[in-house]
């Protein structure tokens, strides 16, 4: 997964942060873990489309994340794969640095689903 780029909006008490990633299609996936060349035809890449949406505390933010691929809302296990259908979003918390430049993300799920990574502010 490459670089994505997140559209930010404070509104009061509100974030919203929508963007969007692509990860490899399940075909290009399957023929790569199998071995198989010519198998399956790769497809190329996904576009997924990935919504915060929460409530912020001093420096964090309480939200839900939602993924969204081929105008179906999924629910995924991490940010970086989506291979899980359903409706549900994910709780999910932030905690903004002081100096405004990262985002800490910690998705909750069961224990042995949890998820951290970073979102960066780039330029400025």
């Amino acid at each position: 997964m490459g670089a994505s780029k997140l559209d930010l909006q404070i509104k009061e008490d509100r974030l919203t942060a929508e963007g969007s990633y692509e990860v490899p299609s399940l075909n290009v996936l399957a023929s790569a873990l199998m071995g198989w060349k010519g198998i399956l035809q790769p497809s190329g890449v996904t576009r997924n489309l990935i919504r915060y949406e929460g409530v912020i505390t001093g420096l964090a933010v309480k939200c839900r994340v939602t993924i969204e691929s081929n105008d179906k809302a999924i629910s995924s296990k991490t940010l970086l794969t989506s291979l899980t259908s359903g409706a549900e979003s994910k709780e999910t918390l932030m905690v903004i640095s002081d100096d405004l430049r990262e985002i800490r993300v910690y998705e909750k799920e069961a224990a042995e689903g949890q998820r951290f990574y970073l979102l960066k502010r780039v330029g400025q």
